[in-house]
């Protein structure tokens, strides 16, 4: 961001990202605290592909954010 003299960055949808199914944010089946179900409408939704996936995995979550393309159109740099 220093090198963009950016102070903010937005996700922000690819055209071809806009017609994806939606699904909750966490999977209410394999994460249910009730403070997290009370309030999973009012949590952002993840996508049904990469980059819009929350997998809820340490590993591969710094897997694949070390080798992620910060330039692919997903994100606005301002």
């Amino acid at each position: 961001m220093d090198d963009l003299r950016a102070s903010i960055v937005t996700p922000t949808l690819r055209e071809s990202d806009a017609a994806m199914s939606l699904s909750p944010w966490v999977d209410p089946d394999n994460f249910n605290p009730g403070y997290l179900t009370r309030g999973l409408h009012l949590m952002p939704q993840q996508g049904d592909h990469e980059p819009w996936v929350h997998t809820q995995d340490y590993l591969t979550d710094r897997e694949t954010f070390a080798a992620a393309d910060l330039d692919d159109g997903c994100l606005v740099f301002e």
